[in-house]
């Protein structure tokens, strides 16, 4: 009879042994239960705040399409009214390029009127000198002397 009761402490052994190791298997998945949720609760604030900074962004687009729109309209404002000054001015003979536009007239004894072309073709060298440094100016101006004393 002894093998009989050897063979049910082995059988409760092993019984004990494989339940505890259920357990041990039990604990571990729940732990890992709770990992995975806290990282999918981490993964949620992230993707919420990326939300936020992409609505953000959003927001901050179109106001700022907005704005290149206003801007592109009072540009367009302002060439018109400045096309409007040049003609006016064509039709007047002035210009608020008086300096030059001056010695002109007066070279036509103060009859003629200026071209719209001239007053343009004035404005845009201003602004091209203008936006162009002192030695690059000197420069064209040697260029141009030479040129004006070989054709003499």
């Amino acid at each position: 009879m002894s093998f009989a009761g050897d063979d049910r402490f082995s059988a409760t052994n092993s019984l004990r042994r494989e339940y505890d190791s259920l357990l041990e298997h039990k604990q571990y998945l729940l732990k890992e239960n709770q990992d995975l949720r806290e990282f999918d609760r981490q993964m949620n604030q992230k993707l919420t705040s990326h939300h936020e900074v992409l609505r953000m962004l959003t927001t901050n687009i179109q106001s700022v399409k907005l704005e290149i729109q206003k801007l592109e309209g009072i540009k367009a404002q302002l060439l018109n009214e400045q096309s409007s000054k040049l003609v006016q001015d064509a039709e007047s003979g002035t210009s608020g390029n008086t300096n030059n536009l001056d010695n002109r007239q007066e070279s036509t004894n103060n009859n003629n009127k200026v071209t719209l072309q001239e007053i343009l073709l004035t404005s845009y060298t201003e602004e091209i000198l203008s936006s162009m440094d002192h030695k690059d100016i000197l420069h064209i101006i040697q260029t141009l002397q030479q040129a004006t004393n070989q054709t003499k």
